[in-house]
């Protein structure tokens, strides 16, 4: 794992990610609980802060510019430039709301 000398981190317990996950940036990054990363993940916190909710899953290769709500999928090859709401599946480039989570 791969986290900029200024980035501000914090992690909830469990949090499953594999060595090449990169935290870039200035701002801060929460995981909460449970949080499951695929490979080559980015998370760019650019001065602003971001929070991964509780039990989200982060597909292979997502880049995340904004927070994702609990319980929610980022699709693998997806830009995350909005906060995303909880129980949402997002996919694409941007990603966009593709599905509800009940």
């Amino acid at each position: 794992m791969a986290v900029s000398r200024r980035a501000n981190f914090v992690t909830g317990p469990r949090l499953l990610a594999p060595a090449d996950l990169q935290v870039l940036g200035d701002g801060k990054v929460t995981f909460e609980e449970d949080v499951t990363c695929g490979q080559n993940v980015r998370i760019f916190a650019d001065g602003r802060e971001i929070r991964i909710g509780a039990r989200a899953w982060l597909g292979d290769n997502a880049q995340i510019r904004a927070s994702v709500g609990a319980n929610s999928i980022v699709a693998s090859d997806s830009v995350v430039v909005e906060d995303t709401p909880a129980n949402f599946i997002v996919s694409g480039s941007p990603a966009k709301h593709i599905w509800d989570i009940c």
